[in-house]
């Protein structure tokens, strides 16, 4: 009886003060969310919109994995040959095909009839453009605002993109700078890797150096504060793309590290380098030939960069470089087979055009074998 007793007083207390103690907080809310700046609000619900946008356009793709061969070498005593061995592997199948070049068209149309062609340098508007295309940030995930593409299925994206434009910076951008961030970049990284992929930002990769032919000896230095709390960098790199236009910085710089010996050895380690962190600045290269992409040599002088913003330590053993490097060649050569291909067109149709008395140019000898030898030495 008791114990009902005290269960009966307690609930009518509860009921008393519920009303009280709601009003109470009803009122504290109405006066907080009544003098909440309308501006903040709209920010919040632009970054919700968009990542709602992305998830919602999220497609998923499958990728068949091939059967197994038996062994080539088992069978061939056996008397069997494989004649699949002759042939070149295919990369995508006929079904990936025809959707990689469904996809293509609206890159065809914006490079063919919106975007400036005599634009010399990337501006905000054109990587706005080139975000709102998913041209940038080509291998992300597709809930990062990527295309989630093989290399392969890149390298297409990129012929597409060399057939109507000179700016190789946005190549340099895409296969160095975000592919780092992509393979080695942590969770604190993706700030900036957003940046990247909604066209608010460009990156620059900054590993030549200026005083010494040897890539493997970097003059530019890092050391860490006392406090171990930020990096300070000095020194010069050589001919980097987009140098005076980029916002974000990979850096390569020698430093300092303990090794389980307890002695003290040198290791390179990339930063992340913001623009804003100060002490940075920049010299334009003219470049024969490259009048539509910002080339420069970019200094840094007393830089501070948080230890956060050590994306990898690269040690001997390490083989971060190759691995960026090797995929970027790949990708290069794409752009650069589709240049090789349309001046190769436009000096046929120059040849075509131009009158050469009795005989048209064309149909020379001299410029016949010349066409004939850049085909066989380039296979274009």
């Amino acid at each position: 009886m008791f114990g009902l007793s005290k269960l009966s007083t307690r609930n009518v207390l509860l009921k008393t003060n519920y009303p009280t103690a709601l009003s109470k907080k009803i009122k504290i809310k109405s006066n907080k969310y009544s003098t909440q700046v309308a501006v903040k609000s709209e920010t919040i619900d632009k970054e919700l919109a968009r990542t709602i946008e992305r998830i919602t356009n999220i497609r998923t793709k499958e990728y068949k994995k091939k059967p197994q061969k038996p062994p080539f070498a088992k069978n061939l005593f056996l008397g069997v040959f494989d004649r699949d061995i002759l042939a070149y592997p295919e990369a995508l199948d006929k079904n990936m095909v025809n959707v990689l070049e469904k996809d293509i068209i609206p890159i065809k149309d914006f490079f063919e009839n919106i975007a400036d062609k005599r634009e010399e340098r990337i501006t905000k508007a054109y990587l706005s453009n080139l975000s709102k295309l998913k041209l940038i940030g080509l291998h992300a995930q597709n809930y990062l605002g990527g295309r989630e593409l093989t290399l392969t299925e890149s390298c297409r994206y990129l012929e597409e993109m060399a057939q109507n434009t000179k700016q190789i910076g946005i190549v340099d951008s895409e296969m160095l700078g975000v592919q780092m961030l992509i393979k080695y970049g942590t969770e604190n990284h993706r700030k900036y890797l957003n940046q990247l992929i909604n066209g608010e930002s460009i990156i620059s990769f900054c590993a030549s150096e200026t005083d010494t032919n040897n890539s493997h000896l970097f003059q530019t230095k890092a050391a860490l504060s006392s406090d171990k709390k930020t990096w300070i960098v000095n020194g010069r790199k050589k001919l980097i793309i987009n140098g005076s236009t980029a916002d974000i910085f990979i850096v390569f710089a020698e430093s300092e590290r303990m090794n389980p010996t307890g002695l003290t050895e040198n290791i390179v380690r990339a930063f992340i380098v913001e623009k804003g962190f100060g002490g940075i600045t920049s010299t334009p290269c003219e470049i024969t030939g490259l009048d539509q992409t910002d080339i420069s040599n970019v200094s840094f002088v007393n830089t501070p960069v948080p230890a956060e913003n050590v994306i990898a330590e690269i040690d001997s053993d390490s083989k971060i470089i190759s691995n960026i490097l090797s995929e970027y060649r790949i990708s290069k050569g794409a752009v650069v087979s589709t240049l090789l291909k349309n001046a190769l067109n436009d000096f046929i149709k120059h040849c075509i055009e131009i009158d050469g008395g009795s005989k048209a140019i064309i149909n020379t000898d001299a410029v016949q074998a010349k066409i004939g030898e850049v085909i066989t030495q380039f296979d274009i």
